[in-house]
């Protein structure tokens, strides 16, 4: 198997939020946003807040283009979900490379 699960805690939002935020303040710590209440009416709080965050509904256009600009950039993501993630797929590459 070459996949490797992607599992935003709670949502990839969350992930999104902290790289906007840690870009103008490297020292951020996010990992609040990994404790967002997400369920039970409260699923789309953290999409709300990236949306107010842009100034513009995050359409995949958009967060494609501030990834393109460098304005979200995956090495201002702090977050245990996260760099659970960005080791599993450094192994897997790792792995294929080796083959």
């Amino acid at each position: 198997n070459n996949g490797v699960p992607m599992l935003p805690k709670p949502v990839s939002e969350a992930w999104l939020l902290c790289a906007i935020e840690r870009r103008n303040n490297t020292n951020k710590n996010c990992n609040y946003l990994e404790n967002v209440e997400h369920g039970n009416g409260k699923d789309h709080a953290l999409k709300i807040e990236l949306e107010n965050k842009l100034g513009e509904q995050p359409t995949r256009k958009l967060l494609n283009d501030l990834i393109k600009q460098f304005k979200i950039r995956q090495e201002d993501i702090n977050l245990p979900s996260f760099e659970d993630f960005r080791q599993r797929l450094i192994d897997k590459l790792n792995k294929l490379c080796q083959n």
